[in-house]
């Protein structure tokens, strides 16, 4: 969606790749241009499946999203993922990385860059290295 106001694109996208628009302006005198842009539209680098497939930035909003006493199934592509994690509640998290852009394949491996502090529920990794 476009925000004329602002110039704001904004939206929820459905498909990956890179998407080619043209767009105009008018100023106050009736002067029209018109240009090109471009956008592209890539993977969220973290995932959950548990119970329906959500995308996150960071490792910490998948753990900030997760309730109390639960267990979640977290994946992350291959490549760094800058920030912080603190682990401090009652949680349980599988984390497993090294994904492809896709999800499927799992050939390399996932890095925190940043720090890990666990100081409550459990934590168990799978391809996670911490920078």
């Amino acid at each position: 969606m476009f925000n004329g106001a602002t110039g704001a694109i904004s939206g929820t996208p459905v498909t990956l790749g890179i998407f080619n628009f043209i767009y105009g302006v008018t100023d106050s005198t009736g002067i029209s241009s018109d240009t090109t842009g471009q956008i592209a539209v890539g993977m969220a680098p973290v995932r959950t499946m548990d119970p329906t497939v959500q995308y996150f930035a960071t490792l910490q909003t998948v753990y900030a999203a997760q309730p109390d006493g639960g267990t979640v199934n977290v994946e992350a592509l291959d490549g760094i993922i800058t920030g912080d994690l603190t682990c401090d509640r009652n949680i349980s998290i599988n984390l497993n990385g090294g994904y492809d852009g896709t999800y499927i394949g799992q050939a390399g491996a996932t890095a925190l860059q940043g720090t890990l502090r666990i100081s409550g529920g459990i934590l168990t990794v799978n391809k996670l290295t911490i920078q």
